[in-house]
């Protein structure tokens, strides 16, 4: 089967232009001018009528599981009261009765009229009967309820009274959140996809996989692949050598589509929860410099066991004291050239110092644009204006590739294209940007968006380019944003194609 889209504004490798492209199957084998590919034979031709044509999005790194939830779940990020979370809870109950546990994820307390964090007595003064787990935004700190608390084994850390669980303490309650049917875990991995390609999204590397859950993850997406809609690959957060070895021996049979990619571990938490780790007090709270999840000691074993089998791996790091240990730890074990693409992701707080580190040992950076939108707002107020300053270096860091981290920050391309052009929130603030020198340029962030998130699957021959012989995943956009790129929030997608065939068109569309 051969399709010619023609008259587009396509944009192709090299960062150049062409007008018209022609796929075959699955894969594109020709772009040029209209003449050149109506010069081939062809089955259908689609006339663009001038729209422009993308390489469709990567997200480099997002959560399908927890994205499904949020989406099916409780969904709190719009809340802006302590009596609006209530609210929120109490509607979604009324319409589900039966639940045996409430979870919901996206409150803030800095977008909280009260400003402070939720606690337990909110939740115990609405439903005290119901065990209820509610997680911030930033799923580092979590708040459960009085009934939640009474069934759950607790680390002697963990304040009963305030009932705010942070980063390790969070795990005793998660792992019943995440106790979900076969079932469960499909329909929320269907939501997500029709939700992604609606966004021109279709390759997703996914941070879902744990010990106590990966067989069962393994065979729902294995199943879910055979539909050929949407590419998946695992970045797993699992530490026992002995059960990744038995996840390793679990071979896709669909690779294009499944894949198990690099393992995925934790330095510290988050900024906006104040758990991310730095090498000062924070500017706002000088009691604490944040937290550091894993010891060095384990996080080493696991990087000599990486070494040892040739496999990536990826590291959260948002805090510079974080960012400096990975980075510190990797030089003791990676080759010179960094040939396993061993990565941080969010590289939040650094120094220029930091950036020449990163760029020495070629480390690979998976970065969050979209953070900008709330972080821009407090990063100066918890790590001072110096920091600050050489903070959220998209310009400056090396191998970059685009993701959302999703459901923390929306799964929008545009919205993240924005940030990562503008550097400003969703209401144009501030008006010149926020440390505009480390803007990108939308070629700049679109391919990062698509060939630098390929480069971290090791697919960068196949996925990420409008190019003969590379795979046939395309959006198309309703606005031409390369001509006025102020345009990118209002800009909407027309319609997406993933392997060469159409798996989402907007109503009245193309």
């Amino acid at each position: 089967m051969r399709t010619a889209l023609i008259n587009g504004k396509i944009f192709c490798e090299n960062q150049t232009f062409c007008q018209a492209l022609l796929v075959e199957d699955h894969t594109i084998l020709k772009t040029g001018s209209n003449a050149e590919i109506l010069n081939e034979k062809n089955d259908t031709i689609l006339d663009l009528k001038g729209k422009v044509v993308l390489p469709a999005f990567n997200d480099s790194h997002m959560h399908i599981s927890m994205l499904g939830e949020i989406l099916c779940d409780i969904d709190l990020s719009s809340c802006r009261s302590i009596k609006e979370i209530q609210q929120t809870i109490l509607s979604f109950y009324n319409t589900h009765p039966n639940v045996s546990l409430l979870h919901g994820i996206g409150w803030n307390q800095d977008m909280l009229l009260e400003k402070r964090m939720l606690e337990k007595k909110d939740l115990d003064q609405i439903l005290p009967h119901i065990p209820m787990v509610m997680e911030r935004v930033c799923t580092h700190i979590l708040t459960v309820n009085q009934a939640m608390i009474d069934q759950t084994l607790l680390p002697d850390s963990f304040d009963r009274r305030s009932g705010i669980a942070k980063e390790n303490e969070c795990v005793p309650f998660l792992k019943k959140v995440h106790r979900k049917s076969k079932e469960t875990v499909c329909h929320h991995l269907e939501c997500v996809t029709t939700h992604c390609l609606s966004k021109g999204i279709t390759s997703l590397q996914t941070a879902d996989m744990k010990e106590d859950n990966f067989e069962m993850l393994f065979e729902v997406y294995e199943e879910f692949s055979k539909q050929k809609k949407i590419r998946l690959c695992h970045q797993f957060n699992i530490e026992d050598p002995q059960k990744i070895d038995q996840l390793l021996k679990m071979k896709p049979e669909n690779p294009e589509f499944h894949q198990i990619g690099p393992i995925k571990l934790f330095m510290d938490g988050s900024l906006g929860a104040r758990t991310a780790l730095l090498k000062k007090p924070y500017a706002d709270d000088p009691g604490t410099n944040g937290i550091q999840v894993i010891s060095d000691q384990k996080f080493e074993e696991i990087l000599q066991y990486a070494k040892d089998h040739h496999l990536q791996v990826i590291t959260h790091a948002i805090g510079d004291q974080a960012i400096q240990k990975v980075l510190d730890h990797y030089k003791k074990f990676q080759d010179t050239g960094n040939p396993l693409r061993w990565g941080i992701v969010h590289v939040q707080i650094t120094d220029k110092a930091l950036i020449d580190q990163f760029r020495n040992q070629n480390i690979l950076a998976l970065i969050q644009p979209i953070f900008l939108e709330y972080d821009l707002h407090i990063v100066e107020d918890r790590v001072g204006k110096d920091l600050a300053s050489t903070s959220y270096a998209f310009y400056s860091l090396p191998n970059i590739s685009l993701g959302t981290d999703a459901p923390v920050e929306q799964i929008d391309p545009m919205n993240n294209l924005h940030c990562a052009l503008f550097r400003q929130d969703y209401a144009y603030w501030p008006k010149d940007g926020w440390n505009i020198q480390e803007a990108l340029s939308l070629k700049e962030a679109l391919t990062a968006y698509t060939q630098g998130s390929a480069f971290v699957q090791f697919k960068e021959e196949q996925l990420g380019k409008i190019a003969p012989g590379y795979l046939a995943d395309l959006v198309v956009l309703d606005q031409d944003i390369f001509l006025n790129p102020t345009l990118l929030l209002n800009t909407q997608v027309l319609a997406t194609m993933c392997n060469g065939k159409w798996v989402y068109k907007k109503e009245n569309g193309l």
